[in-house]
């Protein structure tokens, strides 16, 4: 029986249908996804760590492992059970190195004073320059979220609705800039 449409209402496109326009190239469909699925695989990774940030970083791990063995797929209507597989794997993979690795590296503005290579033996004005300068030299898509995010402390929805973004593109965004940020910063940690 045919789905009756209520006024409004838009024919919804399928994910098998969107998993083939990522497949074929096409840069507006792999944010449909994030934004149709973002919730429920961010509650597979609450689930699995307690932990807001982590289960934040989950779901973007989840998503970026997912774009890459997309090709893999079979069938691509069975989208959202293999994501959710993929997502439950994640997690528990993260879980697992968090349990082996007792003190996972803290934020770049609160490193532990008693490591004597970290950030906290800057001034604060030396870290804070330094950081700025990492900042700057992000591509302008990575600083514009970044500087949205923490500067003006705007949420990832805020930032979609000012970019006219889905606020999954945002999420994925901040991740990356988040990622490359670490790795710029990791030689003052």
């Amino acid at each position: 029986m045919d789905h009756l449409r209520g006024p409004g209402e838009e024919e919804r496109i399928s994910d098998a249908e969107l998993v083939a326009q990522v497949l074929d190239g096409s840069e507006a469909a792999f944010p449909q996804l994030i934004e149709r699925y973002w919730r429920m695989v961010f509650s597979i990774a609450y689930r699995g760590c307690r932990n807001t940030t982590d289960a934040e970083d989950i779901t973007q791990e989840s998503f970026l492992a997912a774009l890459s063995s997309l090709p893999r797929l079979k069938d691509h209507a069975k989208f959202s059970s293999w994501l959710y597989g993929l997502a439950l794997n994640t997690t528990r993979s993260f879980v697992r190195k968090r349990s082996r690795s007792p003190s996972m590296p803290e934020p770049l503005y609160e490193e532990p004073a008693d490591d004597p290579s970290t950030l906290s033996t800057m001034s604060g004005d030396e870290s804070v320059i330094e950081l700025r300068k990492a900042v700057e030299k992000l591509k302008p898509i990575y600083r514009a979220v970044v500087e949205l995010r923490y500067l003006q402390n705007l949420s990832c929805e805020e930032i979609a609705l000012r970019l006219n973004e889905p606020s999954g593109t945002i999420r994925s965004r901040l991740c990356r800039a988040s990622e490359i940020l670490r790795r710029k910063m990791k030689k003052f940690l």
